[in-house]
């Protein structure tokens, strides 16, 4: 046994089939149930279901997948399902710029980026996705976008006025969300006392050239988010010397 596919209440199944591709499964309600339900066999969902006034029998899809024909008392029909055995949205991943941090009011150097996959894995196009600040205060470029002939889509986000978490939520209709954060911290102050002063210069100075990764690296002194500690950190480093 792989799996079992039900629905509370769903009634006897008198037929199944399986799509050319084998990604859905079509199943065929007969007495007391009278509906046809596509399932997807990976995720083990049901995507969708047809009602009827009488019982089916038999269920079969044509053999490039887009119709479903269903035998039932002396009556075939069919359904367009072209919209659930083609490329469809089935996953968000975030590609770029999670887990970064900064002053606050920066603008965070590297955008949100994130990639919808098809249920085969593959980038899909044309997708709208949603970004909404949910914490932080922080403002983004965009609010809305439309993912890439990649499946990409991007937003910039400027962090909120005060320090701490801000977060990014991206959203695609139907699909799990993810979440981005990034962090506002008071700029360069690394000991803590209150001011960008000295002690602040020599303990960057001891991670200057480190890279993420590299044994030492911490994020706070990346004061670009870049994910390096470098030369532009520096100029951030300077700028902010000598200020509480």
């Amino acid at each position: 046994q792989v799996a079992i596919l039900e629905r509370e209440g769903s009634g006897d199944v008198t037929s199944v089939a399986f799509s050319p591709v084998g990604r859905l499964l079509a199943s065929a309600g007969g007495v007391f149930n009278n509906t046809i339900r596509l399932w997807d066999v990976l995720t083990r969902q049901e995507l969708v279901a047809f009602g009827h006034t009488d019982p089916f029998y038999s269920v079969a899809f044509s053999p490039d997948g887009t119709l479903l024909a269903a035998g039932s008392e002396g009556i075939i029909t069919l359904w367009d399902v072209s919209k659930w055995t083609g490329p469809r949205p089935s996953a968000i991943d975030i590609i770029l710029g999670d887990v970064r941090q900064g002053a606050p009011g920066d603008v965070m150097a590297e955008p949100f980026v994130i990639l919808v996959r098809d249920q085969n894995g593959n980038p899909v196009d044309g997708i709208v996705v949603d970004f909404k600040v949910t914490a932080g205060g922080g403002t983004l470029s965009a609010t809305t976008a439309t993912t890439d002939e990649n499946g990409r889509a991007a937003t910039t986000l400027t962090l909120g006025s005060q320090p701490g978490t801000n977060t990014v939520v991206a959203t695609v209709q139907d699909l799990k969300p993810v979440t981005f954060t990034a962090i506002a911290t008071a700029r360069a102050d690394f000991d803590g006392d209150g001011s960008v002063g000295f002690s602040d210069f020599l303990i960057f100075a001891g991670v200057f050239g480190l890279r993420e990764g590299d044994q030492g690296y911490e994020a706070r002194f990346d004061l670009d988010g870049n994910g390096a500690i470098g030369f532009s950190d520096f100029l951030i480093f300077a700028g902010a010397f000598g200020k509480g």
